[in-house]
């Protein structure tokens, strides 16, 4: 009887806890008017999935996010677009399209509930450009020993791991120092972070 009351117990508060505000989300964006752009609200995260592309358009092959153009290639026939990784955009970011009756979809999701999908609540911060340098911290959620690999991207799509990322220890064990030679390529990047096996 004790253990289908601790059982109970925790399906209790587990339900309590599942009130995430997540919602699924579709636009469609026209090439002029008032719904050329969409911005993401404040306190949410656009978690961009797929996008349809117009079949025909000379210019149905990329959309434009925070003012950087992402080609889209490789869509099938039916113009349908699938990120092998998604897009997270925070608050602010404004997407749009050039060819009109492009779709995007994926969820809407409020800051708070994030760690449900990034996993590890590591961030980025404190980011500068010096003497030809990129340079910033990551902030970790807990002094464990982790393993971070680096990729970058010149489109948001094709991403490699970049061996010229240099981490280091920061002033305490939950800050890691990163910094990268700018090359003037125009290169995205984002950092993966697990908490290194067998600790």
């Amino acid at each position: 009887m004790k253990y289908i009351l601790i059982i109970a117990l925790g399906i209790f508060c587990l339900a309590n806890r599942a009130t995430a505000t997540i919602n699924g989300f579709a636009v469609n964006l026209y090439g002029s008017g008032p719904a050329a752009a969409y911005t993401v609200p404040t306190n949410k995260v656009l978690i961009i999935q797929q996008v349809a592309l117009p079949q025909g358009a000379s210019s149905a092959n990329s959309i434009i996010v925070a003012g950087a153009t992402v080609s889209l290639l490789g869509a099938n026939t039916n113009g349908l677009y699938r990120f092998q990784t998604p897009l997270y955009l925070p608050a602010g970011t404004t997407i749009s399209s050039s060819a009109s009756g492009t779709g995007i979809f994926g969820l809407l999701v409020d800051v708070t509930d994030m760690p449900l999908f990034a996993g590890v609540g590591s961030s980025v911060g404190n980011i500068t450009i010096a003497a030809n340098t990129l340079s910033g911290v990551i902030q970790l959620p807990t002094s464990d020993p982790v393993v971070v690999r680096f990729q970058s991207s010149p489109d948001l799509v094709n991403w490699q791991y970049d061996a010229s990322v240099v981490v280091q220890p920061g002033p305490d064990k939950t800050k890691l120092m990163f910094s990268v030679p700018t090359t003037g390529a125009g290169l995205f990047y984002r950092a993966s972070v697990h908490r290194r096996c067998g600790v």
